[in-house]
């Protein structure tokens, strides 16, 4: 429980991250940055990414 706990924080903290930035630079990131590696392959992290995408 304490993973699942973890990768909600996780999706939390890239949400908020993904609404402030003007740059465009954290959505770069969690395509290309290897700490995010794992979490690619959840539903919920492409969904996230797809909403901010567009």
């Amino acid at each position: 429980m304490a993973g699942q706990d973890r990768l909600g924080e996780a999706m939390d903290h890239l949400r908020e991250a993904l609404r402030v930035d003007k740059t465009g630079n954290v959505l770069v990131n969690a395509f290309t940055d290897p700490d995010f590696e794992l979490l690619r392959f959840d539903p919920r992290f492409q969904n996230l990414l797809a909403g901010f995408s567009t």
